[in-house]
């Protein structure tokens, strides 16, 4: 084959490549994304247990209580 040949060919394996890259990279991409959006409510949640961890034992008001006390319609 030519050196001219092997060229184009190397140039098409590149792009090949480069696509394969890009679609992977997209892909992951995409899974950090859910995996952040995962960590995010897991830390949520911890923040919800953690609250209720300080709060057991203390008195618990209402709904309509904590309105009426603040003032709220």
């Amino acid at each position: 084959m030519s050196e001219a040949g092997l060229a184009i060919g190397k140039q098409m394996h590149d792009q090949d490549t480069r696509t394969r890259s890009d679609a992977c990279d997209s892909v992951k991409r995409e899974q950090l994304a859910s995996i952040r959006e995962e960590v995010e409510d897991l830390f949520d949640y911890l923040d919800v247990l953690e609250a209720r961890a300080r709060d057991r034992g203390k008195p618990k008001w209402s709904h309509a209580e904590v309105k009426q006390r603040y003032g709220l319609k």
